[in-house]
């Protein structure tokens, strides 16, 4: 078990770009995600696949598929209980989710801080910047101008964002794509 404690931002384009261009990013991946219905709404569980983090560079076979549960309780800090699958474990879960989302992340270094950059669409960009200590979480002033703090919004965490009215046939290509089959 992790904890996680972070702040989001939500982030126009410009924004983006305007980080970008101060520090070039080290790593830029796709991450697919499925979520599972639960009775329990202080608890999110999702399949990932996350492609390899080095611009892509490396094969599918080296892509990271992990089944994760969220303790949502806690405003900013929640529990993490991480498990990494096989290809075949993560495929084969993946199709009893009812919710999915895509998004592309970049992985930056920003003065001391360490900035994960989730693009969903040009329309919606999110920042989070993990932190080691709840005093530097509480104490934390951006030295950048973020369109919006999201960290306490529930609309914008990925679960809430994942949508459960994509077509069958867009699910099927991108279960295809994230989970290739190997023999």
């Amino acid at each position: 078990m992790s904890e996680e404690l972070e702040r989001k931002y939500k982030i126009t384009k410009d924004q983006f770009n305007e980080i970008i261009k101060a520090s070039f990013p080290e790593a830029s991946y796709k991450i697919f995600q499925g979520y599972f219905n639960t009775e329990d709404p202080r608890k999110e569980y999702r399949i990932r696949s996350q492609e390899s983090a080095y611009l892509g560079m490396i094969p599918d076979a080296a892509n990271k598929y992990t089944l994760t549960i969220k303790d949502k309780d806690k405003v900013g800090w929640r529990s993490e209980y991480e498990i990494c699958l096989s290809v075949y474990g993560a495929k084969d879960l993946i199709k009893h989710c009812s919710k999915f989302i895509e998004k592309t992340r970049y992985l930056i270094q920003w003065n001391d801080l360490y900035l994960e950059v989730d693009m969903y669409s040009d329309d919606l960009i999110i920042v989070e910047i993990e932190f080691e200590s709840v005093e530097k979480f509480q104490n934390y002033v951006p030295t950048f101008e973020f369109e919006e703090e999201v960290t306490c919004n529930k609309q914008f965490y990925n679960s809430n964002l994942a949508s459960n009215t994509m077509p069958t046939e867009w699910i099927d290509k991108k279960i295809a794509k994230y989970f290739p089959k190997y023999f």
